[in-house]
């Protein structure tokens, strides 16, 4: 049978469980600080994802762009230039219909010019016969005339004779008296003819001048009756009709308003900055001698071709350089560079290719005659007067560049870049300079710029 342990017994086993235990304790202790602590990896630099593209040289000529509104060139007002009721109104006569040249658009009625061109006609034969027969008069006044000197010459010798006899005894003092009257009554006819001849011209030069009003007067009639007509001078679209059949037409009103369709203007603004460029390009602009801009536009061998882009794909018309506008645009600091569209009509295409009318804001591109190397890169890497670029050691740089030109999306680079330069394209947040970069090729725009190249060298 088994005792009981004593009180000492238990005493033992209670002191012997606490010292394993702290055993326990202060071998794990122990452990713990003597344990190496586990390596460390050490954090390396961040680097950022940028999308890049490669700078290329390409040969472009100098070009600047404008933008403004179509206009025609001529623009025909039908004013009436008499009055009257309007007759006849051709049925195209409606705003925005095309119309021929030589088209009989209105007629007024012509009946009172009519009516006095008859009137005219009738005066004028009448002025015309009264001088025929001033003419017949002054033959045979002047014919009557030599008759009346031969007349006169006779009695006159006659006299003389009778005086004679009178002296011989012969005839008597009545008889001489008598002859002597003869002489007076012929020397009187012959003075009347004589007199009435000599008016005969300064009739006649009344007559003439009458003939010159009346003349005058008919051709007003005449024209007035032709104004009664109103034909389009060239073909053109209407733009405004302000009448009707039946209306009363007063001299002075504008019927109707026109646009001539054979050439169409665009006058670009374009910034005096960019303007300054594309003279300095031109061999023939003569920067050193000083000349008014119409002398220089004339000297200037540009071209330019005229876009639509509200419309995809763009619309393109070619363009010939016409003049400078005469004045500067004080508040935008803008010149007016003014290109010519021949034939805006002719390639349009119903729902496909639109005219270029009147109003239509277009996108001018002036190019200058002589070609120069640019370094091309997209035009939204550029930041103000500068760009980002990857150096060799794929750090971020920013780099001041000198900006010629921008075509679409290029921007071509005088100075600051070289060809097969890392431009960075994308927008690096945040831009650090030096900060360490991954840059990833955009194919995309490294294909824009290429394409551009290529429209370059075909130029």
């Amino acid at each position: 049978m088994n005792r009981p342990p004593t009180g000492w017994r238990l005493l033992l086993r209670r002191i012997l469980g606490f010292g394993i235990v702290a055993a326990a304790i202060g071998v794990f202790v122990v452990l713990r600080l003597t344990k190496p602590d586990p390596p460390r990896a050490e954090r390396g630099e961040d680097a950022l994802a940028v999308r890049v593209v490669t700078v290329v040289e390409a040969p472009v000529r100098p070009r600047v762009l404008g933008y403004g509104e179509a206009r025609p060139e001529r623009i025909w007002r039908a004013v009436a230039e008499v009055d009257g009721r309007i007759v006849e109104r051709h049925d195209d006569l409606e705003e925005g219909g095309l119309v021929p040249a030589g088209t009989v658009l209105l007629k007024i009625d012509p009946t009172e010019p009519a009516l006095r061109v008859a009137q005219q006609e009738a005066a004028l034969e009448q002025t015309r016969a009264q001088i025929a027969e001033l003419d017949v008069r002054a033959v045979t006044t002047a014919a009557e005339l030599d008759i009346e000197k031969r007349s006169q010459a006779l009695a006159k010798r006659e006299l003389e004779r009778q005086r004679g006899l009178l002296a011989n005894g012969t005839v008597s003092e009545t008889d001489v008296d008598r002859q002597e009257r003869t002489v007076l009554d012929q020397e009187r006819r012959v003075q009347t003819l004589t007199s009435t001849l000599d008016q005969l011209p300064s009739q006649r030069r009344a007559l003439e001048a009458n003939e010159r009003r009346v003349d005058a007067q008919l051709a007003e009639a005449r024209i007035d009756l032709e104004r009664t007509t109103i034909a389009a001078p060239f073909d053109c679209r209407i733009a405004e009709v302000d009448v009707e059949r039946d209306q009363f037409a007063t001299r002075g009103q504008t019927l109707a308003v026109a646009d001539a369709i054979d050439v169409a203007l665009v006058e670009a603004q374009v910034p005096l900055e960019h303007m300054r460029r594309l003279v300095q390009a031109n061999p023939a602009s003569g920067r050193d001698e000083a000349v008014d801009l119409q002398k220089l536009a004339s000297r200037l061998d540009l071209t330019a071709v005229v876009r639509l882009r509200s419309v995809d794909p763009p619309i393109e018309w070619p363009a010939r350089f016409v003049r400078l506008s005469p004045q500067i645009d004080p508040e935008a600091q803008t010149l007016g560079l003014i290109v010519a569209v021949d034939d805006p009509y002719t390639s349009a295409r119903a729902g496909i290719r639109p005219p270029l009318v009147k109003g239509l804001f277009c996108e001018v591109a002036i190019e200058g005659p002589t070609e120069q190397r640019f370094r091309l890169i997209p035009r939204a890497a550029v930041q103000g007067s500068s760009v980002f670029v990857v150096d060799d050691e794929k750090r971020l740089r920013r780099r001041a560049v000198t900006i010629a030109f921008t075509h679409d999306e290029i921007a071509c680079v005088n100075s600051g870049l070289v060809p097969g330069e890392t431009v960075v394209v994308s927008d690096p947040v945040p831009a650090i300079e030096g900060m360490l970069l991954v840059a990833i090729p955009d194919p995309v725009i490294q294909a824009r710029l290429a394409a551009a190249v290529q429209e370059a060298e075909r130029r």
